[in-house]
Formats: C-alpha cells, sequence, structure tokens
C-alpha cells in the first residue's frame, strides 16, 4: 500500500493523514449509543466514550463535538431550523451517514488526486479497467437508492456490450427499453425523483411512486409492488436484464438530495470566521488540514477524462434516452403536475448526477478499442465451492454469453475436441508428420521446418486471397504475361 500511495505521488504526511480518516470510519463502526434516563434530555448518548476518543482524535475535532454531531440532528421544518433529539436507532444512523460521508470525501480526494498525476495532454495510448458492481438485489434489507444507481449502471454496461458486440445486430439484443424507461426525458424514473427531491418540500416518497404510476404504468419493464413495505412505504419493480428488482420507496428523495449534512460540515470544516470560537475548541472545525481539504473537495471530477481532451475524438452517436439531453418540452408536458419542466436549480440530485456521470463514461469507452470480461458468480450466498446451477444458468442467459460465443466463433463446449496433447496428436497423423515434427512444450509449441511448411501450406491453399493470386499468377503464365 505504501508503495502503491507513493506511485501516485502522495507525500508521507498525506498518506499518514489519509490512513487517519479511514481508522475514524472503521472505528466509527464500534460505537453503540444508549439513553441516559438520568440526563432531562431525550436524545441518545455514546456508550463507549474511549472508542469516542479515538475517532475524534483521528478527525482532529473535539471528543464533545463529534458527540453533538451524532446524537443531534439539525433539520429544516417549515422554514425554520430545529434540533431533533435523536435515539439511539436514529444516532446509529447518523453515525453510519458520518461514516459514508468520510468514505465519500476521502475517495473524492483520491480520485481527484490521482487524475492530476496521471492525466496528462501529451499521451498517445493507455490502458484503462472499468470495474463495476454487479446487479444488487438485497435479501435481507429492502433495495433503495443505491441499488437503484447500481442495477442502472448495469443495465448501461450490458446494453453497451450489447452495442459493441452486436453492432450490426444491436436491437435484437439491447435492453433499450429498460434504459430509456431509467433515464428518459420527460418522464425517465431518474428524471422523476431529482425533479421530486428538488420539491421535497411539497413532495414525499409516496407522491413519487405516484408519479411513476403515472407516467410508467404501461411499461413492459415496469410495475407497482402491489402494496407496501413493512416501514408503510409503497414499492415498486423494474425488470432489468438479469431478472426483476423490487425497490422501498423509504427516504428515496431524501438521499436522493446531494448535500452533505450541515452539522457534519460545522464539525469538519467549523463554524463560520468571526463567531468566536478559538483553535482546536468545539465548533472550530478539524485540526487535521488533511480533513479540512477533503472536507471542501467537490464530489464530482473537476475535469473531463483525458481521452477528451483532443479534438479529433468521435464519439458513438446516442440519442436523448442515453445522453439525458432533455427535449423540447411541449405545453401538455409543461402542465403536468407531476414532472416539472426541467430547469437549473442548482440543486444537485444523486440519480442525476450519476446520470450525467454515466454519460461521460461511456463516451469515453466508446472511443477506445474493448476486452470484456464476464464474471458468473457460482452462488448468490458468496459461499465458498457452492456451484447453483440455477443461478449459474440464469446469469449465463442474461448476459448473453452463449450468443457472444457464437459470434465470436468460440466453441461453448469447451474441451470437446479432448486436451491439447490429443489435439496436437490427431493434426500430426493428419498431416504425415514425425513425432519429432511437432513437440508440445510446457507454454508452447514447436515445429520442424517441415512441419511448419505444411502448415503454411495449408493455411495459404485455404486463404481466398491467397487463392486469388494463385489463379492470377496461372493466367498470367498462359498468357505469357510473366516473361
Amino acid at each position: 500500500l505504501k508503495v502503491a500511495l507513493k506511485t501516485v505521488g502522495l507525500s508521507k504526511r498525506h498518506a499518514v493523514q489519509a490512513c487517519q480518516v479511514v481508522a475514524a470510519i472503521l472505528h466509527l463502526g464500534n460505537l453503540e449509543f444508549t439513553i441516559d434516563r438520568s440526563r432531562d434530555v431525550d436524545a441518545a448518548v455514546v456508550h463507549n466514550v474511549d472508542t469516542l476518543a479515538l475517532v475524534a482524535e483521528s478527525l482532529g475535532v473535539q471528543p464533545s463535538a463529534l458527540k453533538n454531531a451524532l446524537s443531534y440532528k439539525t433539520k429544516l421544518v417549515k422554514k425554520e431550523l430545529c434540533t431533533v433529539f435523536l435515539d439511539s436507532d436514529g444516532a446509529s444512523d447518523n453515525r453510519n451517514n458520518l461514516a459514508k460521508t468520510l468514505y465519500s470525501l476521502l475517495f473524492a480526494w483520491l480520485n481527484e488526486h490521482i487524475n492530476q498525476r496521471l492525466c496528462r495532454d501529451d499521451f498517445n495510448t493507455f490502458i484503462g479497467l472499468f470495474d463495476l458492481p454487479g446487479p444488487q438485489n438485497m435479501t435481507g434489507r429492502s433495495n433503495s437508492l443505491d441499488q437503484f444507481c447500481i442495477n442502472f449502471a448495469n443495465e448501461r454496461l450490458h446494453r453497451f456490450v450489447q452495442q459493441r458486440l452486436f453492432e450490426s445486430h444491436v436491437d435484437e439484443y439491447q435492453s433499450k427499453e429498460c434504459v430509456r424507461l431509467f433515464q428518459n426525458r420527460p418522464g425517465g424514473l431518474i428524471h422523476i425523483v431529482d425533479d421530486q427531491a428538488r420539491w421535497s418540500h411539497k413532495k414525499t416518497d409516496h407522491t413519487m411512486v405516484e408519479a411513476f404510476a403515472k407516467r410508467s404504468g404501461n411499461h413492459s419493464s415496469f410495475k407497482l409492488g402491489g402494496g407496501l413495505d413493512r416501514s408503510g412505504f409503497p414499492t415498486f419493480t423494474i425488470c432489468l436484464f438479469n431478472g426483476p428488482v423490487t425497490y422501498s420507496s423509504e427516504a428515496f428523495l431524501e438521499c436522493n438530495l446531494d448535500a452533505l449534512n450541515s452539522d457534519f460540515v460545522a464539525l469538519l470544516r467549523g463554524m463560520a470566521v468571526g463567531t468566536g470560537v478559538a483553535d482546536g475548541g468545539e465548533g472550530a472545525g478539524s485540526i487535521n488540514p488533511f480533513v479540512q481539504v477533503a472536507a471542501q473537495q467537490p464530489v464530482k471530477p473537476m475535469q473531463v477524462p483525458s481521452t477528451g481532451w483532443k479534438n479529433t475524438v468521435r464519439h458513438m452517436p446516442h440519442d436523448n434516452t442515453t445522453t439525458g439531453t432533455a427535449p423540447t418540452i411541449t405545453e401538455e408536458e409543461h402542465e403536468d403536475e407531476d414532472i416539472a419542466a426541467p430547469q437549473n436549480t442548482g440543486t444537485p440530485c444523486i440519480a442525476g448526477e450519476f446520470c450525467a456521470a454515466l454519460d461521460t463514461l461511456f463516451d469515453t469507452l466508446g472511443d477506445t478499442q474493448n476486452w470484456f470480461v464476464f464474471c458468473i458468480n457460482p452462488n448468490d450466498s458468496q459461499l465458498p465451492n457452492q456451484l447453483e446451477e440455477r443461478s449459474v444458468k440464469g446469469q449465463v442467459r442474461s448476459a448473453g454469453l452463449v450468443e457472444v460465443a457464437e459470434r465470436g466463433g468460440s466453441n461453448v463446449q469447451g474441451g470437446r475436441d479432448g486436451t491439447l496433447a490429443e489435439q496436437i496428436e490427431r493434426m500430426r497423423v493428419a498431416l504425415g508428420l514425425g513425432e519429432t515434427d511437432v513437440v508440445l512444450g510446457q507454454h508452447k509449441v514447436f515445429l520442424s521446418q517441415a512441419a511448419f511448411h505444411a502448415m503454411e501450406d495449408y493455411l495459404r491453399a485455404t486463404d481466398v486471397e491467397e487463392q486469388k493470386r494463385n489463379r492470377m499468377c496461372e493466367a498470367e503464365v498462359e498468357a505469357g504475361l510473366d516473361v
């Protein structure tokens, strides 16, 4: 790890401070909360204060400030800021949100630092690796906005792969309608989620699902869940390329608002200048310079991929279903109460930002030479040495691997013609070669001069272009033009 961090130009000081943030994230998961009945307030208190001190030290903040940020939450209620006392469950959720926030800020900072080190405008070639979490369908808990975005990315990737592999037969294999369901504008699911989140003071998770049903109720890839989940929130189902996934609408709009918790901002960055807070005191923010810088780092990359810097790059053509570009809005769509006309409200939303990032990503991938690696999970329980035949067959079928193998000229049966030694032996006998003419080594096959010419003559005889050249030469000889 130290070598890797040094390779990307991370100084020792930054490496240590980044590890401190990672340690804080890990220790946050060990914090426990309880209700102290001897206190007048109902807010939860930290049970293991020693762990709280470790986290505060790693982040460079006061333990009391960290405790307050976890036990209380500031909310906007009818245009007024109110402080909400959190119980044990609420404080635990707040703790988890802080861990996710720290991880997101750290990842964004490292990503931007690596981009600045590696992205150059004088490159000739590059090798990139795009690794994406596979489709997700939770069993122990409800599917939420996280699974919604990850599954959308997999749907986009699946469509991209089918386009690249079956360019002349793309309509036969791609899941175009499902992608259109997600990101069509206006009226796509992502557009609705973003629009309703921006009007969260008037809209709720229930109205969001109602808007889904109104706009996409007759879509072949969408259907309502037919009831409420255990928390009383409506559900909806999207039929993806690998099967249907049901989502709970609980906290969809709240999670979609891409805004840092104001309490966490005050904890890490400190209060506004001029508030009279002394350095190192509660409300002064983190004394860790790395945390201060990371807390001000924008989540989105600050520059486009380096492959997009040159004007000679040609992007793959795409329509409104893939770019997210809003078409002309008709008067009827303006009057739709569920879908407001697209407008630059300045309020960033996770789903929309994620969709735009995928557009940039796949535009970049479209300008490259692609190689694809298909990963198959042996079972759904992540157990070792366990193969679930039905699950594997379903993945092979949904990914279209049979069609991929057929169009690529591959033999999907694998090993049908015997071992490599047996195949070489049959080839040697068919060509009338001796045992010393073809020898199988540990990593290579060695041919004698006679064997090489025998194979070369055979290949030349079956080559169409070679046959044309031979016929032309024979015609020239017969016509006396070879002199």
